[in-house]
């Protein structure tokens, strides 16, 4: 497996030499979404603005991270963390999604957010996309059930490079896709059901965003902003390591919403059942990006599913040869 692929930054990475402690978080979770210094709603905030509609919960305010994080930070550092997963708001610095309209003061709170993570003793590991882009950008495109949105998310992934690359040496390009696409998209659907069909479409066009991003990245960026550096530092665990000199290295990733499945028995019916479902929800994610397409049981049981349903088109998308390139190469 390419490890510059796929990581979940926000477990810890641990062996004898190297541990990394983190904490994460995600802008919906904490930080205010209020619509000030520039910020335009993103796909998240719309909903819950619509006239008459009640739900038990609200982002705007959440947990006011985005006035407090220097305390938040400082406890995260009391707390001994190493590391910091957050994601980046699309639409505080790119309010309407393209890069020709780029919102200073966004992107000078990330700065200041960035710079906070770092001076608190933590490594900043950076989520581009948490299920909230641009409001404007998702009716302009269709979101990502439209292949529109992939050439859109490598301009965003482009901006983020080039802004902050000099500080941040992780990146997750989209947090967990299966989940968006299964769950995400549809309570953000304001007219109607959403298509259920088009959920191998959805990871589709985000494996393929993922991928130009990542391909952008190591022919664009990893030569100028990689610099292998040392870091030394104390680990102060019941295991007494001395110092260490860790190299580390930048990755550009991408997390998967991992939902291992238990067989009830050990009757083949059960094995195949979990395996199944593994390969579906999870496989349907991971293999392409490691291997370059789709599992074959899942290409064998999307389509058998549309012939028997006379649907006349593949709901499960096929690579084109240039593209199964791109993903293994």
């Amino acid at each position: 497996m390419d490890e510059h692929k796929i990581y979940h930054v926000g477990f810890a990475i641990a062996d004898s030499q190297n541990c990394f402690c983190p904490k994460s978080n995600c802008r919906v979770s904490v930080k205010t979404l209020i619509l000030i210094t520039g910020k335009a709603e993103s796909v998240i905030d719309h909903p819950q603005h619509l006239p008459g509609l009640v739900l038990p919960w609200s982002t705007d305010v959440a947990a006011d991270h985005y006035h407090r994080f220097r305390e938040d930070l400082a406890f995260a550092k009391q707390m001994k963390f190493t590391s910091h997963r957050f994601s980046i708001s699309w639409s505080r610095v790119l309010p309407t999604g393209g890069a020709d309209n780029v919102n200073k003061e966004g992107v000078q709170f990330y700065t200041d957010y960035i710079n906070e993570v770092i001076k608190n003793g933590m490594e900043p590991m950076v989520t581009m996309l948490h299920f909230d882009q641009p409001y404007t950008l998702e009716k302009a495109t269709g979101g990502w059930d439209s292949s529109a949105m992939i050439d859109k998310f490598v301009e965003y992934a482009d901006f983020l490079f080039n802004t902050f690359g000099d500080k941040v040496k992780y990146w997750t390009t989209l947090n967990e896709p299966n989940m968006y696409c299964s769950y995400f998209r549809i309570i953000t659907t304001e007219n109607g059901a959403p298509d259920h069909s088009k959920f191998y479409q959805c990871l589709h066009n985000i494996i393929l965003g993922h991928m130009k991003s990542y391909k952008l990245y190591e022919k664009k960026y990893r030569r100028t902003q990689k610099g292998m550096y040392v870091r030394k530092r104390t680990l102060t665990t019941t295991q007494k390591f001395p110092h260490r000199s860790t190299k580390i290295t930048r990755k550009v990733g991408i997390s998967a919403l991992m939902m291992p499945a238990k067989p009830k028995t050990m009757n083949e019916e059960d094995l195949v059942a979990a395996e199944t479902f593994l390969q579906v929800y999870v496989g349907t994610l991971l293999q392409p990006i490691v291997s370059g397409d789709y599992p074959p049981l899942v290409r064998y049981l999307v389509d058998k599913r549309d012939a028997d349903e006379g649907l006349g088109r593949r709901r499960l998308p096929a690579f084109t040869p240039e593209e199964k390139e791109l993903l293994s190469g």
